[in-house]
């Protein structure tokens, strides 16, 4: 969805501000880009909310707790991200403003929306599905 949005925004800003559409090579970087990213930020929330509920706590209460404890860190760490590479929309060449604005805006959505809010929703509907795996290669078994 985050890369939907990018596409759909940087769409909107390039042809219309500056009369440059979308390079071929814009969606397969934003895919690559955000695929590595989000499996980072995945893995620390996950791993939060896998540690909260394996002490016991239920689902909805362990990912309230993970995404208290992990929140701050992910979206600090996404800003500095973003910042960097939203610094290339400082250049003169109408590519790397492109890509500039597309990994800012990406990352900032793929963190602060995608990360504080369709993870969790999603996991609190997946309930006991989120940790499924076959019977022996379960390295703790869930209640």
């Amino acid at each position: 969805m985050s890369i939907a949005w990018t596409l759909a925004a940087t769409e909107v800003v390039f042809a219309g501000l500056y009369n440059f559409p979308i390079l071929y090579i814009t969606p397969l970087t934003l895919f690559v880009l955000l695929l590595g990213l989000g499996m980072d930020y995945n893995i620390f929330i996950l791993t939060r909310i896998r540690e909260e509920s394996t002490k016991g706590k239920p689902l909805n209460e362990a990912i309230i707790t993970a995404i208290e404890n992990t929140g701050g860190i992910i979206t600090a760490a996404a800003i500095i991200l973003a910042g960097s590479l939203g610094a290339l929309s400082l250049s003169s060449s109408l590519l790397l403003k492109e890509f500039g604005f597309a990994f800012f805006f990406s990352i900032l959505v793929d963190a602060m929306v995608m990360r504080t809010y369709v993870v969790p929703a999603v996991m609190s509907l997946m309930g006991r599905w989120n940790w499924y795996a076959p019977g022996r290669i379960q390295r703790v078994k869930m209640k």
